[in-house]
């Protein structure tokens, strides 16, 4: 199984959360990459990223921005976004994508209209914030992702 998260430029949250993923999916047969739907390809981790990264054992001092393209959406079976609008963002840019959608902060539900996103949390945007919301985004991001984690652990074994 393959599993995308995004956000907007691919240097902030979505990083962490691939690497949080990743960790957490360790030995199961679940690859977890990253991009954004306004990435300049290439870019570091925003350093408040690579600082909460560090405090949480996390590193992300060798991750390269993507932009989300559809050849990057070929193979992948779920794609989860950390807010709502990136959901909108990601249907109205690829319409013809046909694997399962999730919201980051809605852990264990795919998005089949978007209307059904109502209750799920969006994970603020810290980038050239304080390191406090840097942190508070880093809490989200583990919290949310390990369940999410705990979700396709379930969904291998079935």
């Amino acid at each position: 199984m393959i599993v995308l998260f995004f956000c907007t430029g691919n240097t902030c949250r979505s990083p962490l959360v691939e690497a949080v993923a990743n960790d957490a999916l360790n030995g199961v047969d679940v690859d977890c990459v990253s991009a954004g739907t306004h990435a300049s390809p290439g870019q570091r981790a925003s350093s408040g990223s690579i600082a909460v990264g560090k405090q949480n054992s996390i590193d992300l001092s060798q991750h390269e921005s993507r932009l989300l393209t559809a050849d990057l959406l070929e193979n992948v079976d779920w794609v989860i976004g950390v807010t709502k609008s990136h959901l909108w963002t990601f249907r109205q840019q690829f319409p013809q994508f046909c694997g399962k959608l999730g919201l980051l902060g809605l852990p264990g539900k795919q998005i089949t209209k978007l209307s059904e996103m109502s209750d799920g949390q969006d994970i603020a945007d810290p980038w050239q914030g304080s390191i406090e919301s840097y942190n508070k985004m880093a809490g989200s991001v583990i919290k949310y992702t390990n369940q999410w984690a705990d979700f396709f652990k379930m969904e291998i074994v079935k």
